[in-house]
């Protein structure tokens, strides 16, 4: 698939653009292959364009620093992610910015295990400081257990059999995870007054 994107953009080029490569992001994003983000990283790393990104790297960076417990696969928190890199793109020296924040991201804030002691914001990452950096970015899985629970807490309709299936459940789940009931528990009571008061929708 990469391999037929890159023939195809290839051709594109040379047939749109006299061979040309486009320098500006808006119009690489219409080459074949060539996504938002990844446009935004050309433009800006190879043209110095200034230009946010936001691949799964700087989305990881952002999600932790920011301490965003948000499902980012939903279209409107990716959307709210976008506008904050936009918001955090520099005015000068983007393209040092951009490269900085992708090596961030995958060398100290890794997926698993971010080597939060060697991370040069470390003083200023929220997630750190609340001690979720191993959490965040919030899995979607993550939000289905934690709905199930707060579906236990708020519904009388599961039989006790259900109900300690769905314990069982989720006590492997936590184990895991290394998560602990008492730091689930809290965030139960989060969600259980954002649901009271019409702030969480489980049916999403």
């Amino acid at each position: 698939s990469r391999a037929r994107n890159l023939h195809r953009c290839a051709q594109a080029v040379v047939a749109q653009h006299g061979g040309e490569f486009p320098r500006h992001a808006h119009v690489l994003q219409t080459l074949p292959g060539i996504g938002r983000s990844t446009a935004a990283a050309i433009a800006s790393l190879c043209f110095e364009e200034r230009i946010a990104i936001l691949d799964g790297n700087v989305k990881r960076v952002l999600a932790r620093f920011f301490a965003i417990e948000d499902d980012l696969s939903k279209p409107q928190h990716e959307r709210e992610m976008w506008n904050l890199a936009e918001e955090l793109c520099p005015t000068h020296r983007n393209h040092d910015y951009t490269q900085a924040i992708m090596d961030l991201g995958a060398t100290i804030c890794t997926p698993k295990k971010p080597l939060c002691l060697y991370c040069p914001m470390q003083a200023h990452c929220q997630a750190y400081q609340q001690g979720l950096e191993q959490e965040l970015p919030f899995k979607k899985m993550r939000i289905i257990i934690l709905s199930i629970m707060l579906a236990l807490v708020s519904c009388t309709t599961y039989s006790d059999e259900e109900i300690q299936e769905f314990d069982e459940q989720i006590e492997v789940y936590l184990k895991k995870k290394k998560l602990s009931y008492r730091d689930e528990i809290s965030r139960l009571n989060k969600l259980q007054w954002e649901y009271d008061h019409e702030r969480v929708n489980l049916d999403d």
